[in-house]
């Protein structure tokens, strides 16, 4: 199987993502920065970033690292000319002294006529994807819900809420964004957790686990919104229970955004779950345990651990590499780290 990007074909893997499967053929630049068309690569592999938005099958702003890759679509990256490895546009870099916050509005607000001749070109090299007019939005049936527990989640705490609101005799809907619970999770003792709890789940008759299911908002009632490919759920609970998981923290230093910097969760889903190594060399800055579990993770795909920087107090005991105390102060590179 494959998929066309821009012209070239892509072998797909089982499992892929559009991210990953691009990521394996050697793509490292996926976009360009809104602003200042700085190059974009794989960031966090979990759909809360910009960084991997493409265009697929006609439809913009798609997540990479969220679609599944399936054989014959065509891929293109977007906010870019005549291309994201080359676009001319990234000499907004060289002028950010130029063009500060608001710019647009403040030096064009007078004369009036300024701003309506501007307006066209800056959201052109400022915007995403281009989106066609005749788009029609999709009419999907809609079902109400009333079961006791909504759980939005199917992670360790979700799973494991689920669980303890069925046993208590409460009639349980477990949502999930994710065509599977755990799929972004490496191999380890997560997502052997994640697992124990899923077949757990699957066999309490007071669950229904619905897959592929995005909560996208609650409101009075309370009622939640679950969104599927096929249909749409209005959700009315007696109880809600929110089990999203945490965000990595991104970290500030001197050239954090280049390609080849990435949060570590989306480093070991490349490597544990798609096989794919994010390098061969890597630095690993780890301020808790599961930043040590993801370096390990890293190892054992193959990727050197050049060094594992840990914040103070951490027990770096068993992990791969050299550990070094203290904290990333710089990344070096142009295009890529």
């Amino acid at each position: 199987m494959s998929l066309d990007f821009e012209g070239r074909e892509v072998r797909i893997e089982r499992g892929d993502t559009i991210a990953s499967a691009l990521y394996r053929s050697g793509v490292r630049t996926l976009s360009r920065s809104f602003k200042y068309h700085r190059p974009r690569g794989y960031y966090c592999g979990s759909g809360d970033c910009p960084n991997c938005l493409v265009t697929v099958d006609g439809e913009g702003d798609v997540r990479a690292c969220e679609c599944a890759a399936r054989d014959g679509m065509e891929v293109t990256r977007q906010n870019a000319w005549p291309s994201a490895d080359r676009d001319v546009l990234a000499i907004n870099d060289k002028l950010h002294w130029a063009m500060p916050v608001g710019f647009y509005y403040k030096s064009m607000a007078r004369p009036k006529f300024a701003w309506p001749m501007a307006e066209g070109f800056i959201r052109k090299a400022a915007g995403l994807a281009h989106m066609s007019t005749d788009y029609t939005p999709r009419d999907l049936p809609l079902v109400h819900r009333h079961p006791a527990v909504l759980v939005v989640g199917a992670g360790v705490a979700g799973l494991s809420a689920a669980l303890a609101a069925a046993e208590a005799g409460k009639r349980v809907l477990l949502v999930d964004e994710g065509a599977e619970p755990g799929i972004r999770v490496a191999p380890g003792e997560t997502r052997e957790a994640i697992d124990r709890l899923v077949a757990a789940v699957d066999a309490n008759a007071g669950i229904e686990r619905l897959a592929s299911a995005a909560c996208v908002g609650f409101y009075e009632g309370p009622m939640a919104v679950v969104v599927l490919p096929s249909e749409v759920h209005h959700v009315h609970p007696e109880a809600i229970v929110v089990a999203c998981g945490g965000m990595e923290e991104h970290k500030v230093f001197e050239r954090n955004d280049v390609p080849g910097v990435m949060l570590a969760r989306g480093a070991a889903r490349l490597a544990g779950v798609h096989g794919v190594a994010p390098g061969k060399r890597a630095v690993v800055w780890a301020e808790q345990a599961e930043g040590l579990a993801h370096a390990r993770t890293l190892a054992d795909a193959g990727v050197e651990i050049a060094a594992v920087v840990v914040a103070p107090g951490l027990d770096a005991t068993g992990a791969p590499g050299r550990a070094i105390e203290g904290s990333i102060i710089a990344a070096q590179g142009k295009k890529s780290l």
